[in-house]
């Protein structure tokens, strides 16, 4: 089996780690470095890879600099970034003899498209959002209620982009029921696979938990110390966390918010920075966030959208119970494995329903016990080897 995978970094790194042990594969990707390369040396936090992983310097730069212009000149790039990363993709990609292509359709559907066509290449489309018209729909009343534009959003904006692929990709892979759920709700009859991301069967995770637990354990404070972590915006729901806390009014309870303020979001945060135990940290580096996590109590995620978090594993792994609403693809295996609390997106009642039952130690190590089964089920059955098997129904047998 030889498999060829066109992608950006994020879990695409781990993937081709784990499957590079079993079977031929091929990673092609951008925004990394090798080690002790250039790059490296001018960005310490750039991603380091190994030497047979191929790297994309043209579009690496590329997006670097359509992205800093954006933000000057006030234009959405993404139209502009996917006609460029076809052309980079193409380059590097026509080199190897893959059985199948595993891609990142936003990047270079169209590649592929010809490939499957020409080639006889089996091809399976990596989605990792939910269906952007079913997102759209949820997201318009509420950016209404805020006195936002629907057309401004990312969601709008790169809608046709995320959907192009739809027109001749008849494999779809995304990571969690949620995804799978928003792209049924939009009639399409496509075959699409579930592989939920998990801990990715990282076999640092337990040891991970097991020294976090203990460390909580030291700390034994009286106080509630919620956080949240990600991008501070509408869109995860941020706006009814606080509202929360506001109608809490609890001095025993703290909330902490690690992130930068979404651009042209600013007016609906400003009237928050005085609100008594919440604290805006602004962003912070991923390898300091996850060591300041073991001082909080619970993570909270109250997305109106999210395919599934990568913030929530974080956490779980940091030996913290969670808050999740019913629009995060996680919720499934926090309900599987109760590890924490399920509640209604956008509704800030429902919030302080969840965060008063946290309140309760007792209940809040229970719910952090119960990790530990969610990560021994994880290395059981990681996310690579979910996409592996996945790989096997789609290659025909020779």
């Amino acid at each position: 089996m030889k498999v060829q995978l066109l992608a950006r970094p994020d879990h695409s790194l781990f993937l081709y780690e784990y499957l590079r042990k079993k079977i031929a594969v091929q990673l092609i990707t951008f925004n990394v470095a090798k080690k002790g390369s250039l790059l490296h040396r001018l960005r310490k936090t750039t991603r380091v890879v190994s030497d047979d992983v191929v790297i994309l310097n043209d579009l690496t730069i590329y997006d670097q600099m359509i992205f800093g212009l954006a933000k000057v000149l006030n234009f959405s790039p993404f139209r502009a970034e996917s006609l460029y990363s076809e052309i980079s993709f193409r380059r590097k990609a026509k080199r190897f003899k893959p059985d199948l292509i595993h891609y990142w359709p936003v990047y270079c559907h169209q590649y592929v498209k010809k490939q499957r066509e020409n080639k006889q290449v089996s091809t399976l489309a990596d989605v990792y959002s939910a269906h952007p018209q079913y997102v759209i729909k949820m997201l318009a009343p509420v950016y209404e209620e805020y006195n936002l534009n629907i057309k401004d959003s990312y969601f709008f904006q790169d809608a046709s982009r995320n959907t192009e692929f739809l027109a001749h990709e008849n494999f779809i892979l995304v990571n969690s029921q949620y995804v799978k759920e928003s792209f049924q709700r939009e009639n399409l009859s496509k075959d699409i696979f579930v592989a939920e991301y998990g801990f990715w069967g990282d076999a640092d995770a337990m040891s991970n938990y097991q020294a976090a637990s203990g460390y909580r354990h030291m700390l034994n404070t009286p106080t509630l110390k919620l956080v949240y972590v990600g991008g501070v915006s509408l869109e995860k729901g941020v706006p009814y966390l606080l509202e929360a806390l506001k109608k809490l009014g609890s001095a025993s309870i703290e909330l902490d918010i690690i992130g930068r303020v979404k651009k042209g979001q600013e007016k609906i945060f400003n009237k928050y920075h005085t609100l008594s135990g919440v604290k805006f940290l602004g962003p912070k580096p991923n390898n300091e966030i996850r060591n300041m996590l073991k001082k909080y109590s619970v993570l909270v995620l109250p997305s109106l959208t999210d395919a599934y978090s990568i913030s929530v594993i974080e956490g779980l792994q940091q030996a913290l119970p969670v808050i999740v609403s019913d629009q995060t693809g996680n919720k499934d295996d926090v309900k599987k494995f109760n590890t924490g609390e399920v509640v209604i997106a956008a509704d800030s009642d429902s919030l302080i329903k969840a965060i008063e039952k946290m309140t309760v130690a007792e209940y809040r190590e229970h719910l952090s016990r119960n990790i530990q089964n969610f990560i021994k089920s994880d290395l059981g059955d990681p996310y690579p080897e979910k996409v592996l098997r996945i790989y096997h129904q789609l290659i025909p047998k020779k």
